[in-house]
């Protein structure tokens, strides 16, 4: 896998990790205010559907919706649900990463210590070691 490979597995882990989607109080606020990419909805239906580039137009939000303009009355709206940084999930994966990085080196540093690096090998015997 190449380095470039690597480092966006890494980064997609991380952005992944450290967000949690959750309920937002006030619809209409958070989407005039945070301008989100992403928002989740459910309408008095209790039909949840993912959006994309949520605005509001008057009492209604409009956005993107299985890649077809939508368009919902916020009187419609039970639920609007947002990802958001989660301090937890930030730090579980930092630790996480730590504990990788520590079991590495601890392999690294404990893997060969059965072998005496002071023996050499005997010329005149082979498969016989002189320490």
């Amino acid at each position: 896998m190449a380095l470039s490979a690597r480092f966006s597995l890494i980064a997609f882990a991380a952005s992944v990790g450290c967000t949690t989607v959750v309920p937002v109080g006030a619809p209409r606020e958070f989407v005039l205010l945070k301008q989100p990419h992403i928002v989740w909805l459910t309408e008095s239906r209790d039909s949840v559907f993912r959006m994309t580039n949520p605005r509001l137009s008057g009492d209604t939000i409009i956005g993107l919706v299985n890649g077809k303009t939508t368009a919902v009355p916020l009187s419609q709206v039970t639920e609007l649900r947002a990802a958001r940084r989660s301090t937890t999930k930030t730090i579980a994966l930092a630790a996480a990463g730590v504990t990788a990085v520590a079991a590495v080196v601890w392999y690294g540093y404990f893997r060969d210590r059965g072998v005496d690096i002071r023996c050499v090998p005997d010329p005149t015997d082979p498969g016989v070691y002189l320490c």
